[in-house]
């Protein structure tokens, strides 16, 4: 076979393959979790047909046209270019789900907090003596900024029910993605 790939090599594959496989899983997802590791066989000179086949002796099969049921027996029989293009078409789902879910993560309604430093005894008396900013205490520390007012219990509320507006608004936006892209296949 080419790139030295003989049959005990595939049944080889083909038994790791199999022990990574749930019966009851939908090759969807055994996919999304094992794309990867099949794509990565490419470099150390596997070819997709050779994959293929080794998808096939292990049993792991595709349904043709529609998600295969849970627990139901897969029919389809690999071809290197359907186990290619299913690897690239889950990759490619995959980052996106990764971009919708940072976007998501990027607009978290969690804030952070400046760390106060407070300044040296010298420092603080100095900024006194040139009239700049008050200096105050924060937290026990020594801030040249005033203290800000506590946020009103309503205005928290508020600020929390934005930041969850445009977090579903992230989540609808990739889920209508998904679907159009869905309904394009």
């Amino acid at each position: 076979m080419k790139h030295g790939r003989n049959a005990e090599d595939i049944a080889d594959l083909a038994a790791r393959l199999r022990a990574s496989r749930n019966a009851g899983t939908p090759i969807s997802v055994w996919l999304c979790q094992h794309y990867e590791k099949l794509q990565s066989l490419v470099p150390l000179g596997w070819t997709w047909e050779q994959l293929a086949i080794a998808m096939n002796t292990a049993g792991i099969r595709f349904e043709a046209g529609k998600p295969r049921p849970a627990g139901g027996v897969s029919r389809g029989r690999w071809t290197g270019r359907q186990l290619q293009n299913a690897v690239r078409d889950t990759r490619t789902r995959a980052a996106k789900q990764r971009a919708a879910m940072q976007e998501v993560f990027a607009t978290s309604p969690m804030r952070t907090l400046a760390l106060v430093m407070p300044p040296s005894p010298q420092e603080a008396i100095q900024r006194l003596a040139e009239g700049s900013k008050p200096v105050v205490r924060v937290f026990g520390a020594i801030s040249a900024e005033p203290a800000q007012p506590e946020a009103e219990p309503g205005s928290i509320q508020q600020m929390v029910n934005e930041k969850n507006a445009r977090a579903q608004s992230i989540i609808n936006r990739f889920l209508n993605r998904r679907k159009d892209d869905g309904s394009q296949g």
